[in-house]
């Protein structure tokens, strides 16, 4: 009898250890398990994000849309954010799971677990997830709580900042103007200084056009300009710049270099036709600005005059002989 009670007390722990051992397949399928309600979660976690930001939502607690969506984004990172770390503590315990049985050199529960856990995954679910990470459409319900911000007009930071994305044309009459019409100056190679709003043409809730003046300068030379701006507000999105105009240019006179340039009416060489040369005597490149009257007609270019070299205005093929002329400016260019 005592003998049989000690044999069974022997065989009891190996029992319980079998019986409460896991095999491969159920090892397999509790990972898919997770796996799915992970799944599950995010899409949960997802939908919740989204009812609680339009429930709490209020148009006064933003400045800009920009600033609306952003907090959305926010909240729906935090959401992915969450799922990645539930996902990657899951997909470590299969790799341990799995390095287990390789340890082991038992193929066949190797490959019992893996295919438990594949077929144990809800594709659908899967897809449903994969969809929702890669869509970058903000829900309907979102974009209408968003549109109820209307954001303040664009502040002189922001114009500036926005101006120097642009190119501007001279904008004179053509009359009037030094350069050639299709010359461009890009902002972004300029400081924009001293700007200010003269005059406001338009300010509503979808317009919001003015002129400005301000300074163009970089370190060689400098420009005061005067430009046309229109700003639009779209349904969805913060004010956008919609347009600039040049209303002139004018280079900034600083007669540091006019002593740098030599002129002289003289012969062109083409048979008694004369045209003015300039010389520039230094060693910048240097723009020059003259007015000039050739075969009686008054004309006015800005003219390269690269260092230590002479640049021609007007004769045979500039015009016409030359008889008379002014210097507007000369400058670094």
């Amino acid at each position: 009898m005592h003998q049989t009670i000690k044999c069974c007390l022997l065989i009891l722990p190996l029992i319980l250890l079998y019986s409460c051992s896991t095999s491969p397949e159920e090892e397999g399928k509790k990972l898919a398990t997770r796996i799915n309600e992970n799944d599950e979660q995010f899409l949960i976690e997802l939908q919740q994000a989204e009812a609680e930001f339009v429930k709490d939502f209020n148009a006064s607690d933003y400045a800009t849309r920009d600033d609306a969506y952003k907090d959305y984004d926010k909240r729906v990172a935090d959401v992915i954010i969450d799922y990645r770390e539930r996902e990657q503590e899951i997909s470590a315990e299969r790799g341990e799971t799995s390095l287990k049985y390789f340890k082991d050199k038992n193929t066949d529960s190797w490959s019992a677990f893996e295919a438990a856990f594949e077929s144990g995954i809800d594709r659908q679910l899967l897809a449903r997830v994969k969809a929702a990470l890669k869509n970058t459409d903000y829900p309907a319900s979102v974009v209408t709580a968003v549109r109820t911000v209307i954001p303040a007009k664009p502040n002189a930071k922001k114009i500036i900042a926005d101006l120097q994305t642009t190119k501007i044309a001279e904008g004179f009459p053509k009359d009037k103007c030094w350069f050639s019409e299709n010359q461009r100056w890009t902002l972004e190679n300029y400081e924009i200084k001293d700007f200010k709003i003269e005059e406001v043409m338009a300010d509503t809730n979808k317009d919001y056009v003015f002129v400005a003046s301000m300074r163009l300068e970089n370190d060689h030379n400098a420009f005061d300009a005067r430009v046309k701006v229109s700003y639009i507000l779209p349904q969805d999105e913060d004010w956008q710049m919609e347009f600039v105009n040049s209303c002139g240019l004018s280079i900034v006179r600083t007669h540091k270099y006019d002593d740098l340039v030599s002129y002289e009416i003289a012969d062109d060489g083409w048979g008694g036709v004369k045209a003015l040369q300039i010389t520039n005597n230094s060693d910048v490149e240097l723009v020059v600005g003259v007015d000039y009257v050739a075969r009686g007609n008054r004309r006015r270019t800005a003219v390269l005059a690269s260092p230590n070299k002479k640049a021609q205005v007007g004769g045979t093929f500039g015009g016409g002989s030359v008889t008379s002329y002014e210097i507007g400016f000369v400058e670094r260019y």
